[in-house]
């Protein structure tokens, strides 16, 4: 099944580090928060505030030519009017006033499919336990780490299907490998986040995010450019959606 899916991104006049992402995002909505703007939505539209904190907007620090730049991304036809109220918006960031330049939009037409055919993907910085899971997530056998983490996956590629297209399905996850686990900070609090491999029969447009740290610019989806074989050869990561307990919620 295929359906056309359309992402619009609006590079921003900063010079961010990844890390900074979160408390610019919340400076930029606490500026979003005024009450000139909060009404802007209209009757049966949400306001700009709604969108930019809801999960159809996200931040991102993209890398180029040895720097990040600060993008936001907004998915689908209800995110295209807000251009209008980042474009020369004031804020305040680390106690300096700012005012946003937003650079010429960027539209990406997709079609959303799953079939049959296998995807390669690469997830970066993906962050999907609460704070008082990661004990318990610490304690447990690799292999069960990985089977929670597969679980995790699958749950955030039904969960962006349904918020993005009105769509629900049971996606097929395979040959997941944990590439890297380390510590990223949001605002300041230090989050488990991982780095990982998977194939799946879902498509997914590049540079989107996936989990609870997604607008905030964690968690972002890249193709892999070759088809890579991650099953070691023993079987020890190579999991089949089917075999795992479903986490349709997304959390």
């Amino acid at each position: 099944m295929q359906q056309h899916f359309k992402i619009f991104e609006w590079p921003l006049n900063l010079s961010v580090a990844p890390w900074e992402v979160p408390a610019i995002r919340a400076s930029i909505l606490k500026a979003l928060a005024a009450p000139q703007l909060l009404g802007t939505g209209g009757a049966d539209q949400p306001s700009f505030y709604e969108l930019v904190a809801g999960p159809l907007v996200q931040f991102q620090a993209r890398s180029s030519h040895g720097a990040y730049q600060l993008v936001v991304q907004g998915l689908g036809r209800e995110s295209r009017s807000l251009k209008s109220a980042l474009k020369e918006l004031p804020f305040v960031y680390d106690g300096k006033k700012m005012t946003l330049q937003v650079g010429q939009t960027h539209c990406r037409a997709f079609r959303l499919r799953d079939d049959e055919r296998w995807y390669h993907y690469r997830l970066f910085n993906y962050q999907p336990l609460r704070t008082t899971d990661v004990q318990e997530f610490q304690m447990t056998p690799e292999k069960t780490r990985l089977a929670l983490l597969a679980g995790k996956v699958a749950g955030h590629l039904t969960q962006f299907y349904r918020l993005a297209a009105g769509r629900t399905l049971v996606p097929h996850l395979a040959d997941l490998q944990l590439i890297r686990q380390k510590e990223v900070r949001v605002q300041g609090c230090p989050l488990l986040g991982f780095d990982l491999a998977f194939t799946t029969n879902v498509f997914l447009p590049e540079y989107v995010g996936l989990g609870p740290g997604a607008r905030r610019g964690l968690g972002v989806v890249r193709r892999e450019r070759q088809a890579m074989n991650l099953v070691n050869g023993q079987g020890d990561t190579y999991l089949k959606y089917e075999k795992l307990l479903p986490n349709t919620r997304g959390d």
